[in-house]
């Protein structure tokens, strides 16, 4: 069953008396970030909503992320809290997040890794939003993918992540934003610090999956608010996703990514079968998106001709003065997001048309 709390248990009296509004818990799992967490930290003590804590979890830290982290707690120990594993242990993302939340004492649940950043009205805004709209469950925003607080690789440039539904936003009912992710092949895939959550129903659904260490354990979780609950899209983007190797997704490459996915839709197909949250266009979609691993000669079949094309391309600009491959390959990406942008629009129709 749900856990009986207060929203506020244990929060000083002085901090309790100037509180209008519900108490957010920001949940940030760290390790090994020891050059971005002062940022990241920064950027939750200056929200302009003034009812935060922070939750600092340490899942491991090796480097001076631990000593930051511990620092900010003892300066500011009404607001922010460590925390770390037995042993300091690292025990994966997921279990990381889940002490988080078993230790908030928030009514909502918002989270920020060790190496993003939030703009100053995240907070603000999202609440608002739940405030407003009691059945929500979760509010969505959106996030600017971030290359240019440091060099920049070749042809790179920050980018804003796609509103989820396109020009529709507001109150999403379940399980379209599901559909959706399946339907694009996770290009519409929410990062871990553009939603924020109501903490009761976080615990109700079990949290995050701790078979899922790392990679994709975002998606469970947020799979399991698109099954049942509706969900709040805000266009606005509030928050900073910082692109770099060392991050999760940088050092896992392409293949740890798609072997992630893979794990995360049998994942997906177990859990609509035995939680009764079954929905035949997610079931569909779901098994369609399986071909790829339970069929790999037949889907390389099929993708054989693009990765041929793929090889070419890559051999011309090798070959090509850089004063032309430069142009070719800006020209050549303009054209890939046009193609992109049609097929998301196709997703969508597809989304919001009859069952």
């Amino acid at each position: 069953g749900q856990l009986e709390r207060t929203p506020v248990r244990g929060l000083p009296a002085p901090l309790l008396a100037r509180m209008s509004g519900p108490l957010i818990s920001v949940i940030m799992v760290f390790r090994d970030v020891e050059r971005f967490l002062d940022e990241a930290i920064r950027s939750v003590i200056g929200q302009d909503w003034p009812h935060w804590e922070l939750v600092l979890v340490d899942d491991g830290s090796a480097d001076g992320g631990t000593a930051i982290a511990r620092r900010y707690a003892e300066s500011h120990p009404q607001r922010i809290r460590y925390l770390d594993h037995r042993g300091h242990a690292g025990l994966g993302t997921s279990a990381s997040r889940n002490a988080g939340v078993a230790a908030a004492r928030g009514e909502y649940i918002a989270f920020l890794d060790g190496d993003d950043v939030y703009l100053p009205a995240r907070l603000s805004r999202h609440a608002e939003v739940l405030a407003r709209h009691p059945g929500v469950a979760m509010v969505q925003s959106c996030l600017e993918y971030w290359w240019s607080w440091a060099a920049m690789p070749d042809g790179e440039g920050d980018h804003f992540e796609r509103p989820p539904m396109g020009d529709l936003r507001g109150l999403v009912d379940p399980p379209s934003l599901l559909l959706l992710l399946l339907e694009t092949a996770n290009a519409t895939a929410a990062g871990i610090c553009s939603f924020t959550i109501r903490r009761d129903l976080c615990l109700a659904l079990g949290g995050c999956d701790e078979s899922f260490p790392g990679l994709f354990e975002d998606q469970v979780l947020t799979a399991k608010f698109y099954l049942e609950h509706p969900v709040y899209v805000m266009p606005d983007v509030l928050a900073r996703y910082r692109r770099h190797a060392d991050s999760l997704v940088g050092r896992a490459g392409d293949a740890g990514l798609n072997a992630a996915r893979g794990k995360y839709l049998e994942w997906l197909e177990r859990h609509m079968a035995q939680h009764g949250a079954y929905d035949p266009r997610v079931a569909r979609a779901v098994r369609r998106a399986l071909v790829e691993f339970r069929h790999p000669n037949l889907w390389a079949l099929r993708q054989a001709p693009g990765d041929a094309l793929r090889w070419l391309r890559a051999v011309g600009y090798a070959m090509l003065p850089d004063v032309i491959a430069r142009p070719v390959r800006t020209a050549w990406r303009r054209h890939k997001q046009r193609r992109t942008d049609r097929l998301l629009e196709r997703a969508r129709r597809q989304v919001n048309g009859p069952p």
